[in-house]
């Protein structure tokens, strides 16, 4: 697993996928509530569905 600093240093690219705007409106407000960004909960999901590269 590659370190957190290691990957702060890889640049970032943007990663696009289509959903209903009611979800996306609700994601966005619930992520707000709870003091975080639809990136972190989309970078969570992604790590603990898949893993991190070795």
């Amino acid at each position: 697993m590659e370190s957190e600093q290691a990957r702060g240093e890889e640049k970032e690219v943007n990663l696009c996928i289509k959903v209903p705007k009611s979800l996306r409106q609700h994601w966005a407000a619930e992520a707000k509530r709870q003091g975080t960004t639809m990136t972190a909960i989309i970078i969570e999901a992604l790590t603990a569905k898949f893993g991190e590269p070795n």
